[in-house]
């Protein structure tokens, strides 16, 4: 029972996060921590290690990387490893 309340809780946690451009390393903290992938105790951060958490346990939810630019205080700032979680629809 408590694992189907968990992955009810990371489905709507990922629903929230649609569409939701995470920049940097620290936009992503939460996303990590909520997916809560680990070896030998270490949180795995990689976005295939993230993926794979979510197609084991069958949740229909992918995290894709993309390049995105942002103009901030005039300047140009690049981002080329953004991350925005996606549903899948089958």
């Amino acid at each position: 029972m408590e694992e189907i309340e968990k992955k009810d809780i990371l489905s709507d946690y990922l629903e929230s996060m649609i569409g939701i451009s995470m920049l940097q390393v620290k936009d992503r903290k939460e996303l990590i921590e909520k997916i809560d992938v680990k070896s030998d105790g270490k949180l795995l951060k990689k976005i295939n290690n993230q993926n794979g958490a979510l197609e084991e346990r069958k949740i229909s939810y992918r995290i894709i990387e993309f390049p995105i630019s942002k103009m901030i205080e005039g300047k140009q700032k690049r981002y080329p490893n953004a991350w925005r979680v996606e549903k899948i629809i089958s």
